[in-house]
């Protein structure tokens, strides 16, 4: 896939004429009433809407109208819509013309509101489609209009279905084979590198195999993406730009070198083009400014800069990634990966790499409702690349089917030609993308779809497959015991302790409470960069209404070859002296504080030794 993504001034791609929206993704498509209307996208439409994923204007009549997708499986259309008759911000509200009706064979209710907001009066027409487990939601909104006048038919955009059930269509990279070490980017399918010691600029978070730096100082950008070598990347450049946006082209001294001044009213951006190509690949770098004076510098920097690798040393690349970085555990909501270990909670997917290899995992945190997660992994000693989209996804439909109708949308000339095989209910299918061969894997599993890239040989693809588990999976584990955190990778003895995860107003800072009559102790996981333990201690004494707080004695100890500090607080209370100890080490790149309070006897007695707080194990089921 050759997708370009340029910082602020991305523009969706999925619709494919001025007129009408296409989202393959969610399965619909938007046509404006008129050539008046304009299409809302992104930060434009999220400021009618945060949820909303497109809309439409009409300026010189004071209508707009949005969509938004929701799951509610449990809603009936009429309980939703007194859900929203009871949200909408309207004062002296009035609702009429409730009618139910058919669109596209799906159950579907229509009703109008009328009120008042900031002396205007508003009108609304609501729309709301049952379609599987998701209610679609159209509003369409006339501001200060007389109702007699202007009708909503004459304005309200035509949304069509185009799947009812629907299958997200997989965004995913095919050539993200790459990885950073060492202060360089080094891109394997592509053969070239980029120093990333560059002075002033900082790598920024991309996806899809693009790697971005950034000036912050001097508002400066640098985005580098490949292509096939018969690609003309400059259009391909271009192609990414609304046609709302004028553009102006300035000759350079060289033929591969183009800048292009890129304006409307409220933005005026160069963007310098360098193309670098071998034999086989073009690299497109384009870096954004505000002069296009900067373009010899920015030349002179990628001489320096950028490079091709040479066949022998792309095999060296292996050698670059150091195991210890597959100790650290890496986690979000759903999922984690710790000593070579993938799990994804909410679906229950297991992948087991053996601990000799070394494998790059990259977690990419989305923000779309429909995925449970997606990660990257790149096993640099058997070289392979597996990048994977785990979606929400609930239907009759079988698995077979279900992957042939994913065959279908990559290639839906030759989809019925391709031999499919199945390994324990997952079924794989090789394909070709861009030239390349890939291998499809998609598996159902509860509500959930499991969808993977596989880019590698047949031979360690069957390998891989014996390390896959669907099954159910728990983030805690509690016996009568021991408390075992699967997600975090930790554990502790219970000794008849009543052990309870408490709620926590910070969403990255777990807290766990192991109490008994004399004592209470309150376990505190987090990131390390973020939570010290004077932050931890002070989160503790406002959640808790502690004062009078004097430490006593602090020192250092030792457990399991892993440092940590014994701190000794006095607490006054009017009535009463208690004793507060925090005990606090780090494990790679969490920190576990445990803050103990309770009489005299607390002190001396450590909750780490005394629990046998257990942090080495990769804890199996």
């Amino acid at each position: 896939m050759r997708v370009l993504i340029l910082f602020t001034l991305v523009v969706s791609k999925l619709f494919c004429e001025s007129n009408v929206y296409i989202n393959d993704d969610l399965g619909f498509s938007i046509q404006k009433a008129s050539n008046k209307q304009t299409f809302l996208f992104h930060d434009q439409i999220q400021q009618i809407h945060p949820k909303a994923l497109i809309g439409v204007i009409d300026e010189s009549k004071e209508f707009y109208s949005f969509l938004l997708i929701k799951p509610s499986s449990k809603s009936t259309l009429q309980e939703f819509s007194k859900k929203i008759v009871d949200q909408i911000e309207i004062s002296n509200i009035e609702l009429n013309n409730y009618k139910d009706y058919d669109h596209q064979g799906l159950k579907a209710v229509s009703f109008n509101l009328n009120g008042y907001k900031n002396g205007h009066n508003i009108r609304y027409e609501v729309n709301l489609i049952k379609n599987g487990t998701n209610i679609i939601q159209l509003y369409s909104v006339l501001i200060d209009q007389d109702a007699q006048n202007l009708k909503f038919t004459s304005l309200k955009p035509q949304l069509t279905l185009h799947n009812q059930d629907v299958v997200y269509s997989p965004k995913l990279s095919t050539t993200k084979d790459w990885l950073i070490a060492k202060n360089k980017y080094y891109n394997q399918s592509n053969g070239f590198f980029i120093d990333l010691n560059i002075e002033n600029f900082k790598r920024e978070n991309c996806s899809s195999g693009i790697i971005c730096l950034n000036n912050s100082k001097d508002k400066q950008y640098l985005l580098i993406q490949a292509y096939p070598k018969d690609i003309d990347v400059n259009q391909e450049f271009l192609n990414n730009f609304d046609i709302s946006y004028k553009k102006q082209e300035f000759l350079t001294n060289k033929p591969s070198n183009k800048i292009y001044l890129i304006k409307n009213k409220s933005d005026k951006v160069f963007y310098h083009l360098f193309e670098k190509q071998n034999d086989q690949t073009k690299v497109l770098l384009v870096f954004k400014s505000n002069s296009y004076l900067d373009h010899r510098g920015f030349d002179s920097l990628l001489d320096k800069h950028f490079g091709w690798i040479k066949n022998k040393g792309l095999h060296q690349i292996t050698q670059i990634l150091d195991n210890k970085s597959n100790k650290t555990l890496v986690q979000d909501k759903f999922q984690n990966f710790y000593k070579n270990q993938y799990r994804n909670f909410k679906a229950g997917v297991e992948i087991n790499f053996p601990k000799k290899q070394k494998v790059k995992f990259e977690l990419t945190k989305s923000v779309k409702d429909h995925l449970y997660s997606e990660f990257y992994i790149n096993n640099l000693s058997k070289n392979y690349t597996l990048e994977v989209q785990i979606q929400k996804y609930n239907s009759q439909s079988t698995e077979l089917n279900l992957h042939k109708h994913i065959l279908k949308k990559l290639n839906p000339i030759k989809y019925d030609k391709l031999v499919t095989f199945e390994y324990l209910g997952l079924y794989y299918t090789q394909i070709e993308i861009n030239n390349s061969l890939f291998y499809i894997l998609t598996r159902k599993h509860y509500d959930s779809l499991f969808y993977g890239i596989y880019k590698g040989s047949t031979e360690n693809l069957n390998q891989l497959l014996n390390h896959f588990h669907f099954l159910e999976l728990k983030e805690v584990q509690i016996t009568k015991d021991v408390y075992k955190s699967h997600k975090y990778q930790f554990s502790f003895s219970k000794k008849k302790y009543l052990v309870q995860e408490l709620a926590s107003n910070q969403k990255d800072l777990l807290q766990i409470e192991i109490k008994n009559k004399f004592q209470t102790h309150i376990m505190y996981i987090g990131p390390k960069h973020k939570y010290s333990k004077e932050k931890i201690l002070k989160i503790h004494g406002d959640d808790h209404k502690i004062f009078g707080l004097n430490e006593l004695s602090s020192a250092k100890k030792s457990y399991l070859s892993y440092p940590y500090d014994y701190d000794q607080y006095s607490v006054t209370y009017p009535n009463e002296n208690l004793r507060l100890v925090q005990q606090t080490l780090n494990r790679e790149n969490l920190v576990f504080s445990v803050i103990t309070t309770g009489n005299e006897n607390v002190l001396g007695e450590s909750f780490i030794h005394h629990h046998n707080l257990n942090l080495n194990n990769t804890f199996t089921r």
